[in-house]
């Protein structure tokens, strides 16, 4: 049996001190070996000057760090310490990814698994069974009507990790996670700067200046400590290109129980795999960056009991670029359409610095990149 703990050590000495609030403290992420930058420090009260980007930003204005994450004023700062600061508890399953590798596609298959295909009549009932912690803080985790994952972006070094949690992480492509991220960042950037273009986005990509910070570093502590037992990684790609495969996988990860209910029930499994298409996901996420804040809480207001605050709806509306859905294309190969041949001598360049003495990039050996 391989632990958590036992998986992290591979890479660097754990901090196991205590605290008399929270107890003992849970692996908190890989040194130094494995990030080429460090974190940055903990500015919570950093000027916000306004006006056009800098080189380090898309919009800064609205990207500060809170608990040593890199972050957007999308997100409310309490709900980020909340969910830095919750200690994860036997029992708890996590759907962890960096933005746009198919957050909401694992989010929804798990959920499925789990209650075995239970529907869902809107995006608000279904963030009350499956919160997105980010979003709504760690109360949203105690609410009575949750039966489904917990999900986040945080990075791994900002994370209370458990051996008695459970944690499926979902990796996809550099590259096409560039296309789908850009593609959301520009729907959340002001029209007053002027400068949206991929370009711009990816010179802050390969900075780490992005919402949640570098890709990499991301990507690198959970793809070392995978083989513990209470890690299931899984390619974006993968899921893909078998998903009753990889679904069933994922199944026998959360128990027994579920992967033999599949195997047993195809019209389970089908209903499964039906509900977590494309087609049906976009019914309950075809709404923007833009909006969803603004949505989520207006029904939050009608909905006192289900313990979740999302970012109030600012009193004077700000005009944004045009940016994508939260479920866009779903496809693989997408960053063809975007990549000049000099972006993806940069971004190979980037991969190499980032990547080295790592194999990591094995995950895509046969997805035809750069």
């Amino acid at each position: 049996m391989l632990s958590l703990s036992d998986s992290a050590e591979k890479v660097q000495t754990l901090d196991h001190s205590t605290d008399e609030e929270h107890g003992p403290k849970c692996p908190m992420g890989i040194t130094s070996a494995l990030h080429n930058d460090a974190p940055g420090p903990c500015l919570e009260d950093t000027a916000r000057r306004g006006g056009q980007a800098s080189d380090d930003t898309m919009d800064e204005e609205s990207y500060h760090y809170v608990e040593g994450v890199w972050m957007h004023s999308f997100f409310q700062d309490d709900t980020i310490r909340s969910a830095v600061n919750y200690k994860h508890r036997d029992g708890d399953i996590f759907v962890v990814t960096y933005p746009k590798c198919g957050t909401h596609w694992m989010q929804f298959i798990v959920y499925n698994i789990l209650t075995r295909a239970e529907p869902v009549s809107s995006l608000f009932e279904f963030r009350l069974k499956s919160p997105f912690m980010d979003l709504f803080g760690a109360a949203a985790v105690h609410n009575p009507l949750k039966n489904g994952p917990i999900t986040t972006h945080l990075p791994f070094k900002a994370l209370r990790l458990a051996d008695c949690a459970k944690y499926i992480y979902v990796a996809r492509n550099p590259y096409d996670c560039a296309v789908s991220y850009y593609n959301f960042i520009k729907g959340i950037t002001p029209k007053t700067v002027t400068d949206v273009s991929f370009e711009k986005f990816l010179s802050l990509y390969h900075k780490g200046k992005v919402i949640y910070g570098d890709y990499f570093d991301h990507l690198l502590p959970w793809y070392e400590s995978r083989e513990a037992d209470n890690i299931h990684l899984v390619t974006y790609e993968r899921l893909k290109t078998d998903t009753s495969k990889e679904v069933l996988k994922i199944a026998e990860f959360l128990g027994k129980e579920h992967a033999n209910a599949l195997r047993h029930d195809k019209a389970l499994l089908e209903s499964v795999l039906n509900a977590c298409s494309l087609e049906k996901m976009k019914v309950l996420f075809n709404d923007k960056p833009s909006e969803r804040s603004k949505k989520l809480f207006e029904a939050a207001l009608e909905k006192p009991e289900a313990v979740v605050t999302p970012t109030p709806a600012a009193e004077e509306e700000v005009q944004m670029h045009e940016g994508s859905a939260f479920v866009r294309k779903g496809i693989v190969g997408d960053w063809r359409n975007y990549f000049t041949t000099e972006q993806i001598k940069r971004t190979k360049e980037w991969i190499a610095g980032k990547t080295q003495g790592s194999d990591v990039m094995n995950l895509w050996a046969n997805c035809d990149l750069p």
